[in-house]
């Protein structure tokens, strides 16, 4: 969408978009994602598709994180952690994500 509205910034929205999602490491992309939202100017961030497009990364990172809480909760439980019920997967890291209502102009 970024790169739709402002083709100047499309190498860093390549960037933003080739940094991997993993569970255990969404900090990298996030930022990639936060100072692409910090470029955008008004009258981009008032755009019916931008704002469209917003409001659907929010609610998907408002329920990635409540996962997260979910699966962090129930891995530090006493039974999960002496029946060893949680696997060897690494856990999970919240997605922290900018919202357009917190960008600094």
């Amino acid at each position: 969408m970024i790169g739709v509205l402002r083709p100047d910034l499309l190498p860093a929205v390549s960037r933003a978009g080739g940094l991997a999602l993993r569970a255990e490491d969404m900090g990298a992309r996030s930022d990639a994602e936060n100072v692409l939202l910090q470029e955008l100017d008004r009258e981009d961030i008032a755009s019916p598709s931008f704002v469209a497009a917003s409001t659907k990364v929010d609610l998907a990172a408002r329920f990635y994180n409540d996962a997260v809480g979910d699966t962090l909760g129930l891995r530090s439980r006493p039974v999960v952690r002496v029946f060893r019920l949680a696997g060897s997967a690494p856990l999970p890291a919240y997605y922290e994500a900018m919202s357009v209502g917190d960008s600094s102009q």
